[in-house]
């Protein structure tokens, strides 16, 4: 073979070296594309399940496809359909039948028929002309009446007053609306300057009872703390609830932002369970904390009915629901029970082991899942402190129903207008809304309890 000249086995070998290494170049070139794919399809899936969430937040979310069954009615009787016959009659009047309506004949076998009717006396505006004497002490020398003249020639009383602050705070109404019933209803004209002073003026009379109000939640075993979005002016604030478990008393601070120094201030000097969601304002708070297992439970939920994962991903989410269902369920029903301290430590240590199993990653799991898990993970003690301790709840659903009086609220009245607003209608919202949780199933009407209200 003449020198310089490669043989074809040669030419061969150096054919498949080159081949080779094309090959191993696009073989890492393939790689690295999949790896910028998978990349890049994990920030789609992440947009959008945010897109998701956007879209939920602004247009409401359909009925879930894990909602409970719905609990079998139990059958009723007749009598139930009927209305309770009254113990406390006003007025009695006697129908007596003596002739017949017909012929005139005089009626036999006379018996008694008795009904009742539950009616309203329609109000109307009353006006009382009050004539006071006053005179001139010259040995003190100043004027003495027998009581405290106003500086207006014309007022409004008392049952106003309290009907503005019963319209503001637990009808919900706005200002225009409040003017607009006094106007149909009595024919009273009152500018909204004039509701704001009134409003402004029974805060002041009931800030001590505020105070009281929150001292006596601190000292309770068990406190639920909430926030939802508020506004002051154009500015977006938040609105907060403290209420113990077991208690009417309820404590709004609205109109506030969304600071740890405001969950601090509320809860105050108490040592008692907190029970709240996984935010990270009330971490440390308290000594005990039980993180709000609804919350956990709705995440996952979205998580697995989304629209917006599929495939194995889609699976990965599905397994992690219904296995967080299961350990919820679990907690619930222990949650209610007697236990005894040997019980509660042997479930405390069997469901640790399942919320481990829960936290545990998985390689489909998508970004957001993730996150819920790494926060799991580093919170399973606070999950399980209502199997732990009897006078806890293993959710926040007592401070979730309480906020969503002053979220309709919002919506009607669009937040407030100032700072002072905001303080007044904290205070009212608080006495009135504890007044309507101590009357449930009472015979009390509001504006009884109101007049006599006492911490």
């Amino acid at each position: 073979m003449p020198q310089g000249k490669l043989t074809q086995e040669q030419r061969q070998k150096q054919t498949i070296s080159r081949l080779t290494g094309e090959n191993t170049k696009l073989r890492e070139k393939n790689a690295a594309l999949e790896q910028e794919l998978k990349e890049i399809k994990g920030l789609l899936q992440d947009a959008q399940l945010r897109i998701e969430d956007l879209a939920t937040t602004a247009f409401g979310k359909k009925g879930s496809n894990h909602t409970p069954p719905k609990k079998k009615r139990k059958k009723r009787s007749k009598a139930s359909y009927k209305r309770t016959v009254p113990t406390k009659i006003d007025e009695t009047i006697m129908h007596t039948a003596d002739t017949c309506n017909d012929c005139n004949s005089f009626l036999t076998e006379k018996k008694k028929k008795i009904f009742y009717v539950e009616d309203i006396v329609l109000p109307k505006k009353h006006i009382t002309k009050h004539c006071v004497e006053k005179g001139y002490c010259t040995h003190c020398s100043k004027w003495i009446s027998p009581l405290k003249i106003p500086t207006a020639e014309v007022i409004l009383g008392d049952n106003v007053r309290s009907s503005v602050v019963y319209m503001s705070t637990i009808l919900r109404l706005s200002y225009s609306q409040i003017q607009s019933d006094l106007k149909d209803r009595f024919n009273l004209h009152i500018s909204q300057g004039e509701i704001s002073n009134i409003l402004q003026k029974k805060a002041k009379e009931h800030s001590e009872h505020y105070d009281k109000l929150k001292d006596r939640i601190r000292q309770e075993r068990a406190i639920h703390m909430d926030e939802t979005s508020d506004r002051v002016g154009s500015e977006k604030r938040f609105a907060w609830v403290m209420q113990a478990r077991n208690m009417a008393e309820v404590i709004f601070a609205m109109g506030r932002s969304r600071g740890k120094g405001v969950a601090q201030k509320l809860y105050g000097n108490s040592k008692a369970i907190l029970s709240s969601d996984d935010c990270p304002v009330y971490k440390n708070l308290s000594e005990v904390h039980q993180l709000c297992w609804a919350h956990l439970h709705r995440k996952l939920r979205d998580l697995a009915e989304s629209a917006t994962i599929e495939g194995e991903t889609k699976q990965a989410c599905k397994r992690s629901f219904a296995l967080e269902s299961e350990i919820y369920k679990k907690v619930r029903i222990l949650s209610q029970q007697e236990l005894s301290e040997r019980q509660r430590t042997y479930n405390v240590t069997l469901l640790t082991k399942q919320l481990e199993e829960l936290a545990m990653p998985d390689k489909h799991d998508p970004t957001k899942l993730k996150t819920y898990k790494e926060t799991l993970q580093s919170n399973i003690p606070k999950y399980l402190t209502c199997i732990k301790y009897p006078d806890s709840s293993p959710d926040n659903n007592h401070a979730e129903r309480s906020l969503r009086h002053i979220v309709i609220k919002r919506k009607t009245s669009f937040g407030h207008t100032s700072e002072k607003g905001a303080l007044t209608m904290s205070v009212l919202m608080s006495i009135c809304m504890t007044i309507k949780n101590r009357i449930k199933g009472t015979d009390q009407t509001f504006f009884e309890a109101y007049a006599g209200f006492e911490v």
